[in-house]
């Protein structure tokens, strides 16, 4: 339900989304290798894609047809963009960078076993990452996204991209 009403007041934004498994559940399937000839005949009668050498199948990457994500279609919905980061490049994301300053702070403190006694410590912890900290986050972010537009920009000009 929040994430509905963050969609509905927010229209026509960006949303940055990592590759986790539950940001990532496929709505619609697209067979791959490990797939036997018969499931991968079935996907695509059922999908109305002609295949009349049912006893050669070919890669067909420019089908126009590839995996599509749940959330994506939802946000699509709603007016919404979704930018995937890259996977490994937690640099790229701010809530990461608010993760590592409260797993920091957590190492230097004692947190015993009991479990609400560490989830109030955690709790307490992520209470101090700042407005100002989001902010020298997101400025980290807009700046590292400018120097790979520009990098981008100088290779194409020398056609190494």
């Amino acid at each position: 339900m929040a994430g509905r009403k963050f969609i509905t007041k927010h229209s026509n934004s960006a949303i940055t989304m990592d590759n986790a498994p539950y940001h990532s559940r496929k709505s619609i399937k697209v067979p791959c290798a490990s797939n036997n000839i018969t499931e991968i005949c079935e996907w695509l009668d059922k999908n109305g894609i002609p295949h009349p050498l049912k006893d050669n199948i070919m890669k067909a990457d420019d089908s126009g047809i590839h995996d599509k994500f749940a959330v994506e279609e939802i946000c699509e919905r709603h007016d919404q963009t979704v930018i995937r980061l890259p996977p490994y490049h937690c640099h790229r994301n701010a809530i990461e960078m608010g993760w590592s300053k409260v797993k920091s702070h957590l190492r230097g403190e004692q947190v015993t076993s009991i479990a609400n006694e560490a989830e109030e410590r955690i709790r307490e912890t992520v209470d101090r990452v700042t407005k100002e900290d989001w902010t020298k986050y997101c400025n980290h972010i807009d700046k590292e996204s400018a120097n790979l537009i520009e990098n981008e920009i100088i290779l194409r000009k020398y056609r190494i991209l």
